[in-house]
């Protein structure tokens, strides 16, 4: 989980429970890993996309993370993303749901609700 720490925490957690861009990095293993997590709950993640952490935003240090509610929709799309927390604020949230936007899962029986996660940019000084 230590290379998940950096780029996202919690990726999914079940409800109540750059000049040029770079992609947040993480592992193959931490993929996979993050994949096993969600299986564990009944969904098969298809797409995973990480956001863009700027060149820019890095070589200055800014670091931050966003936390996000999405549903997954019968088809496996992601829908009505909302921004709960954010630091600093504004700053990394339209990455954090152009990325998310772009997650698919498998089909599921039916939609799912509230679904929560998290994307950390850089190394958060609160973890």
């Amino acid at each position: 989980m230590a290379g998940l720490h950096n780029t996202l925490i919690g990726v999914v957690l079940l409800p109540l429970l750059f000049s040029a861009p770079l992609l947040a990095q993480e592992s193959q293993s931490d993929a996979d890993k993050l994949k096993q997590k969600i299986a564990s709950r009944g969904r098969t993640l298809l797409k995973h996309v990480e956001p863009l952490y700027s060149e820019q935003l890095q070589q200055n240090g800014v670091k931050g993370s966003v936390t996000m509610s999405f549903n997954i929709n019968i088809d496996g799309t992601v829908s009505d993303i909302k921004i709960l927390n954010s630091t600093p604020s504004g700053t990394f949230d339209s990455a954090a749901i152009d990325a998310l936007a772009q997650w698919q899962y498998a089909p599921l029986p039916h939609k799912l609700q509230g679904i929560l996660t998290r994307f950390d940019f850089g190394e958060p000084d609160n973890h």
